[in-house]
């Protein structure tokens, strides 16, 4: 390091293996500057590592920082270009800005932490968009379980605890979904449990006859939007859609990711007009291909919703219970797993 001071301010370049770039220290602002051509993280490899609530009372205690750092990396991952300022507050920090822009995606962030009881609460607002969701789940240690995917995502969050331990069943807030082109893969229910739930990945394991085919190998979309209310944990999917080149699908009702809990009705429409027209024309009469090909383009795909299923799923994340529904009226008989 090479520091100079200067009327109790200070300056120069430092370079470790953790991080290198150039410093500067206003002691009457309480404020570190610093332009970073590469920082690591974790910065110490310690086992007496402080946890996220010590790190949210250290943080109550920082000065003002404007950060810029060019090369970031987490635990050995690089990350891309980071931006940080924030600034202390009586009762804990507030967070102006946040933005980061890496291979596969970028975040813009304001938020704060404000300290009530042990934890704290923090609070985060902005926008994320990825342009390879899966292969930035993979950067981050959750490799399998998104291919490809487009996202655009924004809202606002609110939870007591850390910035990265929230307490689930006090989430609150409202998020807006729109993602394109991606197929979901097997989940782990511990490690992306809204995921599971929108993947619909326990569907196959209860009707191998219905749907097998198009989500057991995980369900591909052309587009998935959709918005999510939280309140005290509990996640409200609002008239989620996805669509795909197999069938649309469209999700509302609630998951309680604290206590683990579900009550979900799922409609599963599959694409078979188009076959349909096409297999009339070949087999059964060319007029009756030519009218059941103008029935589907006028009456958008009647087939496929007359062959659409209803499902309502309660239980568990992990072990649902999956009742098909009867859309004429009452309950189907209850499926054997």
């Amino acid at each position: 390091a090479q520091l100079q001071s200067s009327h109790g301010d200070w300056e120069g370049q430092v370079s470790a293996q953790e991080l290198a770039g150039q410093l500067h220290w206003q002691a009457g602002a309480h404020k570190l500057s610093a332009k970073l051509s590469r920082l690591n993280l974790p910065l110490s490899s310690s086992a007496n590592e402080p946890n996220d609530t010590s790190l949210g009372r250290q943080a109550a205690n920082l000065p003002a920082l404007d950060i810029t750092v060019d090369a970031l990396s987490y635990q050995q991952q690089p990350l891309g270009h980071l931006q940080l300022a924030m600034q202390p507050r009586s009762n804990g920090w507030q967070l102006d800005q946040l933005w980061w822009s890496g291979p596969e995606g970028r975040a813009r962030l304001t938020g704060m932490w404000q300290r009530d009881g042990r934890e704290g609460v923090t609070a985060l607002r902005g926008q994320f968009d990825s342009q390879d969701l899966g292969g930035l789940l993979a950067r981050f240690g959750y490799p399998d379980t998104l291919r490809r995917g487009r996202l655009t995502a924004q809202g606002a969050l609110q939870w007591q605890g850390g910035v990265l331990s929230p307490v689930l069943s006090s989430l609150r807030g409202d998020l807006s979904l729109r993602a394109e082109n991606g197929q979901f893969a097997k989940i782990n229910p511990g490690v992306g449990r809204l995921l599971g739930v929108i993947s619909l990945q326990s569907l196959p394991r209860r009707f191998q006859l219905d749907f097998h085919d198009i989500f057991s190998e995980g369900f591909a979309f052309n587009a998935l939007t959709g918005k999510v209310n939280v309140d005290n944990g509990v996640f409200t999917l609002n008239d989620m859609k996805m669509t795909g080149p197999a069938a649309d699908v469209s999700l509302r009702g609630h998951a309680d990711l604290g206590r683990d809990r579900q009550q979900l009705r799922v409609t599963v429409e599959p694409h078979l007009s188009e076959g349909v027209a096409l297999a009339g024309a070949a087999l059964l009469n060319p007029v009756l291909g030519v009218a059941a090909l103008a029935a589907q383009k006028v009456l958008q795909d009647p087939v496929g919703k007359l062959f659409a299923y209803d499902y309502e799923i309660t239980g568990s994340l992990a072990a649902p219970d999956i009742r098909k529904l009867d859309r004429f009226g009452g309950d189907a008989p209850r499926e054997k797993p």
